[in-house]
């Protein structure tokens, strides 16, 4: 074991290799070798990576460019013998930078080789904070730059204020809520633009999307309020303009960093509340509904199967005469289906990803789409088929009513109360009678009506984003900045609503019951098997018996719910 003034030996053997080692390094290189010989053994904070520091794009200098020879050389005698020759830098901006380091040499030594950005950083608000108020907590050169040792070109994916990390360089301080009290700085600033459309698509790798620096610049950073700064109506719209074409200062004052809370943006604080809770408990009724459902399915497995015409309480005669199948759909239905159905599935797939950007999921999502722009163009496309196909159906309507043909039987009615109740006592196994349903049920006018009402409001909210300028000049200043809030939460939580909606509660209804497992062909086809039509539309079915046989229906002389269970 080497002892006492041993190391001091072995260092100075250390120091001494680089100079034998041969006259072809350059007097840099030399210079960072002589340090390395011991800073690369040692076991603590003073440890430096020797590859990495020479693949470093300040790999070439000497460490005394940077560190103060005087200072160094006051270490012990083997510092000393390291800077032997060494000339001392005493500027005055030392004095002012102790603060803020314990080698406040090395931060002044950023300004021989970068004097315009070091400049900058002193005229910014960072540097008025740190130089001229003394505030230790403001960022300088190294707070950005890192790590210092290690720094890589600013062009490169791995620096620290690249693309791809600056915000999460700028958050070490601005998302910091300790630093940010003793500023008095908005706390929230860095969480409110990850909640943003822009930080959004930032986090999933949008190449487009403008992050800190291209806002608030990148060495001589003005405070927001001073003149000139960033809360300037006319600086921020023209600022809102480079990527906005037509940006007023309407649309520039509505997108803050203020976080949508109750604080600052109640409205929209209680109406995210109110959805997020409406979502989920509508999510979690119907999940009930389907469980029941399951639980009437079991049951019915259970019961020896019957004979159609003896469900329905017919001769078999009568039965025979009636068609095997009833038209459900037509050709214009159909078709409104299907492209609704493209609609709705792109739509979901290209925008689930900006939802939950922060999920794992996520970014390999979005790459399936080769990138956020990408899935932003297809949901955009998306939705000019949705638009269209709402435009279709409002025509379809149309037409049918001017042929006298439009049928109101969607439309909910007091009655659909009734079978609701009917129906959840026959699901849960209090009764063992089917609801009497005509043609169509209340979870198909559920459905309907809730896509309908949802499609609209998607189309409504979706166009304010797609044309934010366009829409600030319709909204009332006044409520502007709310009414973004709730738009976008609109358009977000229903979006998950359609979600479990159409994949989950309508799917299960429609195409994964026992009866027509795996799949129903009636979207297809637009027919129902008569067995069908009787265990799901009881009341259409004997509609249907007395048109085809004029004896009238099976309710003359059975009750309506004397069928019994399916």
């Amino acid at each position: 074991m080497i002892r006492g003034g041993g190391w001091l030996l072995v260092c100075a053997l250390l120091v001494a290799l680089p100079a034998a080692s041969g006259a072809e390094d350059s007097a840099g290189d030399a210079g960072a070798r002589r340090c390395l010989g011991c800073h690369a053994t040692l076991h603590d904070t003073r440890h430096l990576i020797a590859d990495r520091y020479r693949e470093s794009i300040h790999g070439d200098l000497d460490c005394l460019q940077c560190h103060d020879g005087a200072r160094i050389a006051a270490i012990d005698a083997v510092h000393r013998a390291a800077t032997a020759g060494a000339t001392a830098a005493a500027p005055a901006i030392i004095a002012a930078l102790r603060a803020k380091s314990r080698f406040p040499d090395a931060l002044a030594a950023c300004q021989g080789c970068h004097p315009g950005p070091f400049a900058a950083v002193r005229q910014g608000v960072h540097g008025q904070a740190l130089l001229g108020d003394g505030n230790a907590d403001a960022p300088f050169c190294t707070d950005c730059h890192q790590e210092i040792h290690y720094l890589r070109p600013v062009a490169e994916v791995a620096s620290s204020v690249a693309r791809g990390h600056v915000i999460e360089t700028c958050a070490a301080c601005h998302a910091n809520r300790t630093l940010a009290s003793r500023a008095r700085l908005n706390a929230a600033v860095v969480e409110s633009y990850q909640a943003h459309f822009h930080g959004k698509k930032y986090t999933l790798g949008g190449a487009e999307t403008p992050t800190c620096a291209v806002c608030h610049g990148h060495h001589a950073i003005a405070p927001v309020a001073a003149p000139g700064g960033l809360a300037t109506p006319a600086v921020k719209v023209a600022l809102c303009a480079r990527c906005h074409d037509g940006a007023t200062p309407e649309f520039a004052a509505a997108f803050t960093h203020t976080p949508v809370d109750l604080e600052h943006n109640p409205v929209a604080a209680v109406a995210r509340l109110v959805l997020t809770t409406l979502v989920a408990v509508t999510i979690a009724l119907l999940s009930l509904h389907i469980a029941l459902d399951l639980y009437a399915e079991a049951r019915a497995r259970r019961r020896p199967p019957r004979a159609p015409h003896i469900r329905a309480g017919l001769s078999w005669e009568r039965y025979q005469r009636l068609p095997r199948q009833v038209e459900r759909m037509d050709l214009h239905a159909r078709i409104q289906h299907g492209v609704l159905l493209f609609a709705i599935v792109y739509l979901m797939a290209s925008g689930l990803a900006l939802k939950f950007p922060e999920q794992p999921f996520a970014k390999l999502w979005i790459g399936l789409w080769r990138g956020v722009e990408n899935a932003g163009h297809l949901h955009r496309f998306a939705a000019v088929i949705l638009i269209c196909v709402v435009v279709y159906h409002l025509l379809y309507l149309a037409v049918l009513r001017r042929r006298g043909r439009l049928s109101l039987s969607m439309v909910p009615r007091k009655a659909d109360a009734a079978l609701l109740v009917a129906n959840l006592r026959y699901l849960s196994g209090r009764s063992e009678q089917p609801p009497y349903f005509a043609k169509y049920t209340y979870y198909q006018k559920l459905d309907y009506w809730l896509v309908a009402s949802v499609a609209l409001v998607m189309i409504a909210t979706g166009l304010m984003y797609w044309f934010p300028t366009a829409a600030a000049r319709l909204l009332p200043a006044a409520a502007a900045e709310w009414i973004w809030g709730v738009a976008y939460t609109l358009h977000s939580t229903e979006a998950v609503l359609v979600l479990f909606f159409s994949f989950v509660w309508h799917f299960y209804n429609v195409h994964l019951k026992s009866r027509v497992f795996p799949m129903s062909w009636v979207w297809l086809d637009g027919k129902m098997a008569l067995d069908d039509l009787l265990d799901e539309h009881p009341a259409t079915f004997d509609a249907l018996v007395q048109a085809n046989d004029g004896e009238g229906s099976r309710a003359d002389h059975d009750a309506p719910h004397g069928r019994g269970p399916r």
